[in-house]
C-alpha cells in the first residue's frame, strides 16, 4: 500500500479516464480537467486509481515476484499489455483509457479496468497471465501427512538415510496414525525440493555441506613476499620404516609453511613426533634460514631453494600446539602478527590445505602409500609394500618441492620460482633480499617451550632435574628467569634470567645422566611412583629410562609401535638443527661414558 496526497497536477483515473486534479473545492471534493479538457467537480469516492509515476517505476524494478519462474510467451504477453496501458495513460486521449485499452488489447472493458488497476498499483508481474491448472509446487496431501514427511526426512541424517529408508518410515507413521500413505515417488519429491546444502548436511554433515554450498567471498590480497605465511601440520599418506630392520613403524607427520604471494614452500619439518611447539619451532627456523647448507649436508646440491627469510604475518588453524604460550610469544618476539582462522573453516587457509592434498596425491605411487581411504585401496591390488625410511621420504619431499617450485602455477601465471624472484627485485632490477634474524639458533630456541623459574644455589631445577652452567654464577639466588627447554631432548635448557637479552645453556648437574624425552622421564617416575610413594631419586629415574629403553631394543623386532620410539631417537630436533644451524660451541656428548678421575 502506497500513501498518496493528492494536489495540483496529480493523475487519476475517472469514469476510466485520465484526468489531472486542478484544485480542492471541499474537504470531500475536487476540481478536476479530464482528456477532454472538460473541468469538473467530482467527489473524491467517484477516483477509481490515483496514478503516480514515480513510485510505478521504483515498484517495477523492484518487483517482489521473480519474473524468470515465467516463460518467454507469457513475458511476452505482459510486455504488450504494459505499453499499451502506459501509452494511453501517458498521452492525452480523445476516448477514456479503459476503452482504448480494451481495444488495443482485444479485451473486454472489465478486463481492461482490472489491468489498469494492477498497473498503477506498480507490480509488472501482476500483469502476466498464468496458466491454467494447477500450479507447480501445489501440495494435495494433508497437512499432517505433509508433516509426518517433513520431520521423517529431517530425522533421517547419515548413508543410511536412503529414499527407501525414508518412505518405509513414513509409511510406518501414516499407518500408524490412520492416514493413507503416500507413494515412494511423492517423498523422492519432497527430498528433492530442499534445498542442496540442507540434503548434503543431513547425508554427510555440516562440514560438508559447508565445503560444498557455502559461499565464499573476500580473499585477503598481498603486495609483497613474506607478508602472509600459513602454517598446518599434516599426517602424510605413506607408511616408512625404520631405517635397521627396515620394517614399518607408520606415517609421519609433516608441518609446513607456504608464502602466499609466491605460493613458494619456504619451509617444513617431517617428524615422527606428534604436532607440538617443537614442529612450529623447526618449521619457522627452515623457514627463516637459507637452505643451501642444509642441501649440501644432504648431498641434493641439484635443488634450487632460495625461499628464506621472517614472514610479517602467520595464519594458522585452531590447533593446541599454535594456541600455545611458546608460540605466541616466540611471534611477539619477532613482530610477527599471529591470526587463527575460525573454527571448522579449513577454506581460510586455502592456498596450504590446497597444496597439501596436492603433494598427498603425489605420494600415491611411493612404496607405502595408503590411499586417500579404504575404499580406494580396495581398487588396487599392486600397491607397494612400505620400503622407505623417514630421511628417504625428507628428501623426497625436497626434490617434490623443487619441482612445485619450478612448475607454472595457474593463478600465478607463472611458476613460484619466478615469482619468489621478481618479488625480491625492484624497478631497475636491483635485488632486495628478504629480512632475516641475526641469531638462527636464539629463534629457534625462542619458540620452544618454557617455564617460568628462579636461580637457585645448584643451579636451575625443571621437571625434577637439576641444571647448572657456569655462567649462573654472575646472578643473584632466587633470580626470576625463563627456562625454554626441548621436550624431544632434556638434556639441555636455555635459561634467561631477568634482564637479561640472551639464554645460557645449561646441562645436566650430574653429567652421568643419559639423554631422553620428556615423555619418556615422566613415564619412568610415574612407573617407580607407584611402586614407592615416597620421593624418587632423579639417579632411579633415569636408571628405569635406561631399563625402558633396553626393552625397547630388545623388542625391536616384535611391534612397529617400539621401532617407531627407538627411530624417534635418531631423528629429533637436536640433529636437525645441527644440520640447518651449525653449533658454534662445543657440546656434551652424553652417548659417551665421562672419564672418571681419583681424587683424594
Amino acid at each position: 500500500m502506497h500513501r498518496h496526497i493528492l494536489t495540483e497536477g496529480t493523475k487519476i483515473i475517472h469514469n476510466g479516464a485520465l484526468a489531472e486534479v486542478v484544485a480542492w473545492v471541499e474537504a470531500d471534493k475536487l476540481q478536476i480537467i479530464d482528456s477532454y479538457h472538460k473541468i469538473k467537480i467530482i467527489n473524491i469516492c467517484e477516483i477509481q486509481c490515483v496514478i503516480d509515476h514515480a513510485t510505478l517505476q521504483t515498484s517495477l524494478k523492484n518487483d517482489s515476484l521473480d519474473i524468470s519462474a515465467f516463460d518467454a510467451e507469457q513475458l511476452s504477453d505482459a510486455q504488450r499489455k504494459y505499453d499499451v496501458i502506459t501509452k494511453h495513460l501517458e498521452e492525452p486521449a480523445s476516448r477514456p483509457v479503459a476503452e482504448a485499452v480494451a481495444q488495443d488489447l482485444a479485451c473486454s472493458s472489465s478486463y481492461a479496468y482490472t489491468l489498469i488497476r494492477r498497473y498503477v498499483r506498480g507490480s509488472f508481474s501482476s500483469l502476466i497471465k498464468e496458466k491454467r491448472g494447477r500450479k507447480v509446487g501445489t501440495r494435495r496431501l494433508a497437512s499432517e501427512v505433509e508433516n509426518i514427511i517433513d520431520s521423517t526426512i529431517t530425522a533421517s541424517k547419515g548413508p543410511g538415510s536412503s529414499i527407501n529408508a525414508i518412505s518405509e518410515a513414513v509409511k510406518t507413521m501414516c499407518e500408524n496414525a490412520g492416514y493413507p500413505a503416500p507413494s515412494t515417488k511423492t517423498i523422492a519429491l519432497r527430498v528433492r525440493q530442499r534445498s542442496p546444502s540442507d540434503n548434503t548436511k543431513r547425508l554427510h554433515g555440516g562440514k560438508k555441506s559447508r565445503q560444498d554450498h557455502l559461499v565464499r567471498g573476500g580473499k585477503h590480497l598481498t603486495k609483497r613476499a613474506l607478508e602472509l605465511v600459513q602454517i598446518d601440520h599434516c599426517i602424510i599418506d605413506v607408511i616408512v620404516v625404520d631405517s635397521t630392520s627396515r620394517k614399518p613403524i607408520g606415517r609421519p607427520w609433516l608441518t609446513i609453511a607456504i608464502d602466499v604471494h609466491t605460493r613458494s614452500v619456504i619451509g617444513f619439518y617431517l617428524s615422527l613426533h606428534h604436532p607440538s611447539a617443537v614442529s612450529n619451532a623447526a618449521c619457522l627456523v627452515h623457514s627463516v634460514t637459507p637452505k643451501h647448507g642444509w642441501l649440501s649436508e644432504l648431498n641434493l646440491h641439484e635443488i634450487q631453494y632460495p625461499m628464506y627469510g621472517l614472514p610479517q604475518h602467520i595464519y594458522v588453524d585452531n590447533g593446541k600446539d599454535f594456541r600455545s604460550a611458546a608460540f605466541i610469544s616466540g611471534c611477539k618476539e619477532y613482530d610477527i602478527k599471529l591470526t587463527w582462522r575460525p573454527p571448522g573453516s579449513p577454506h581460510y587457509g586455502g592456498h596450504i590445505e590446497r597444496y597439501i592434498g596436492t603433494l598427498m596425491k603425489s605420494m600415491r605411487g611411493l612404496p607405502g602409500a595408503i590411499l586417500a581411504s579404504v575404499a580406494d585401496k580396495a581398487r588396487y591390488s599392486n600397491l607397494k609394500a612400505p620400503g622407505m625410511t623417514l630421511s628417504e621420504v625428507r628428501d623426497w619431499i625436497i626434490e617434490q618441492v623443487g619441482i612445485y617450485h619450478m612448475k607454472e602455477h595457474s593463478e600465478l601465471g607463472c611458476s613460484p620460482l619466478l615469482k619468489w624472484e621478481s618479488a625480491h627485485k625492484n624497478k631497475d632490477g636491483k635485488i632486495i633480499p628478504p629480512a632475516i634474524v641475526g641469531d638462527f639458533r636464539k629463534l629457534a630456541i625462542d619458540f620452544l617451550p618454557f617455564k617460568r623459574g628462579s636461580i637457585q644455589r645448584s643451579g636451575v631445577t625443571i621437571h625434577g632435574v637439576q641444571y647448572y652452567a657456569p655462567a649462573l654464577k654472575r646472578f643473584s639466588i632466587k633470580t626470576p628467569c625463563i627456562i625454554k627447554f626441548n621436550p624431544q631432548s632434556i638434556c639441555k635448557i636455555w635459561v634467561k634470567p631477568n634482564g637479561e637479552g640472551s639464554y645460557i645453556q645449561c646441562d645436566y648437574s650430574d653429567i652421568r645422566l643419559p639423554d631422553c624425552s620428556l615423555a619418556e622421564l615422566k613415564a619412568a617416575r610415574k612407573e617407580l611412583s607407584a611402586e614407592n610413594k615416597s620421593r624418587v631419586p632423579v639417579s632411579m629415574i633415569f636408571a628405569a629410562v635406561e631399563r625402558n629403553r633396553e626393552r625397547v631394543a630388545a623388542a625391536t623386532q616384535k611391534t612397529a609401535k617400539m621401532r617407531r620410539e627407538q627411530e624417534k631417537q635418531k631423528n629429533l630436533f637436536t640433529a636437525d638443527l645441527r644440520r640447518i644451524v651449525p653449533e658454534l660451541s662445543p657440546r656434551l656428548d652424553y652417548s659417551r661414558q665421562p672419564k672418571t678421575y681419583d681424587v683424594e
